[in-house]
């Protein structure tokens, strides 16, 4: 005699789960020397996306700027610490970035200072940028701003973020805004 019994092929990463069938009691029949199989379901669901961001271009958290072309990330970062994002941009499409000092939670300290490294597709550094003009003062500070802009093609690119400052740990936002690029745009005329 067999035994079916159904899975549900959710989408959690649950890791492979093991059951056990006791098996007792048979009515004109014998069970043999095994009377508790163990049945291994195993997990087929992907790993979920990083929530924070890893320090190299493998581990990079994706910050997904189709869907939502402005966004913020408050971290925590710290002296030796590399926090790196991936963003996808089309042809010629520009994204602005901008680190600010943010203070998380109180008495820890907010970032002093900041380094930018925008690396290419295959890791090649296409832009360092330390000490910046703030975009909405135009005021220099310790931290880094700046506006990139994709090449012909678009792709991938990776903004790596990296500190000098001495403590463990400082707050931080980032904030990633991406400027598209309009084709086939009528003339002023043709909007009036």
């Amino acid at each position: 005699k067999s035994i079916n019994f159904n899975t549900v092929n959710d989408t959690l990463l649950e890791g492979n789960e093991t059951a056990f069938i006791q098996r007792s009691s048979p009515t004109n029949a014998f069970l043999g020397e095994t009377t508790r199989p163990r049945v291994t379901i195993v997990d087929n669901d992907p790993a979920p996306p990083p929530t924070d961001p890893g320090s190299t271009t493998a581990t990079a958290l994706a910050i997904d700027l189709a869907t939502l072309p402005r966004q913020s990330y408050r971290q925590y970062i710290g002296k030796g610490d590399v926090d790196t994002f991936k963003v996808t941009l089309g042809p010629l499409e520009r994204l602005a970035l901008d680190v600010d000092p943010f203070t998380l939670s109180a008495g820890l300290p907010a970032l002093p200072n900041s380094k930018l490294k925008i690396l290419g597709e295959n890791g090649q550094t296409l832009a360092t940028i330390g000490a910046s003009a703030e975009p909405e003062s135009g005021q220099i500070t310790n931290n880094a701003a700046h506006l990139f802009q994709a090449d012909a093609d678009g792709g991938t690119y990776y903004v790596q973020l990296t500190t000098t400052g001495a403590a463990k740990s400082y707050g931080y936002s980032l904030g990633f805004h991406r400027i598209g690029v309009s084709e086939n745009v009528p003339t002023p005329e043709q909007l009036n």
